[in-house]
C-alpha cells in the first residue's frame, strides 16, 4: 500500500490523502515540507546539541534520498495542505530480521490527537507487514517515552538509547 485515504474528521469535508512520494515533489509541497521541518525542530524536545541548520539539511537530504528510492517519504495532505510527513525505510535489525525503520514523523500541531493520526500509523504498520517486516522501530527524542509508547499502541517498548560523543568543542 503506497497510498491511503483517511477520514479527516467532522470538521473537514474532504478526506486526507496519505501517500509515499515516488518521484518529483510539486513546488508548493517542497515549500510546505521546508516549513514542516522547521516546525518539527521547534516543537520537538530536540533542544540540546541540535544545530537547526544541520538538522534541516539532514532532513532535507533524507527526503531527497527517499524520493530517489533510498527509503520512503510519506506525506499527508488535507485540502492540498501538508499535515503529516514520515521518513521511513526498510532495513535489517541487529537480529537479522527485516525491519521498517521510521526515522522521523511530524504532524501539524492543530491536527495532533485527531483520529486520522492513528489511521496514518496503522497505514505505516500495514506497509511494514506488506514488506514482511518483523519489527517497526522509531527514533524518539522525547523525555517521556512511556507516553509515546502508549500512543503507538500495544507491543511498543523502549528498545535502546542513542549515545553521542562530541569530538570537537
Amino acid at each position: 500500500m503506497t497510498e491511503a485515504t483517511l477520514a479527516a474528521g467532522p470538521q473537514c469535508s474532504t478526506p486526507l490523502r496519505f501517500r509515499i512520494v515516488e518521484n518529483d515533489i510539486e513546488n508548493d509541497l517542497t515549500r510546505q515540507l521546508s516549513l514542516a521541518i522547521d516546525n518539527f525542530v521547534e516543537d520537538s524536545e530536540l533542544g540540546r546539541g541540535v544545530d537547526r541548520n544541520g538538522y534541516f539539511d539532514q532532513t532535507r537530504d533524507a527526503m531527497v534520498n527517499a524520493i530517489m528510492g533510498e527509503g520512503e517519504l510519506w506525506v499527508g495532505t488535507l485540502d492540498e495542505q501538508l499535515v503529516i510527513y514520515i521518513l521511513a525505510g526498510f532495513t535489517h535489525e541487529v537480529d537479522g530480521l527485516p525491519t521498517y525503520w521510521v526515522s522521523q514523523a511530524w504532524v501539524r500541531k492543530d491536527q495532533r490527537g485527531l483520529p486520522w493520526v492513528k489511521q496514518a500509523w496503522e497505514t505505516i504498520r500495514s506497509r511494514a507487514k506488506e514488506m514482511k517486516c518483523a519489527h517497526i522501530v522509531t527514533i524518539s527524542g522525547r523525555e517521556n517515552n512511556q507516553a509515546y509508547c502508549r500512543f503507538l499502541g500495544p507491543g511498543w517498548h523502549i528498545y535502546g538509547t542513542l549515545l553521542k560523543e562530541d569530538l570537537y568543542g
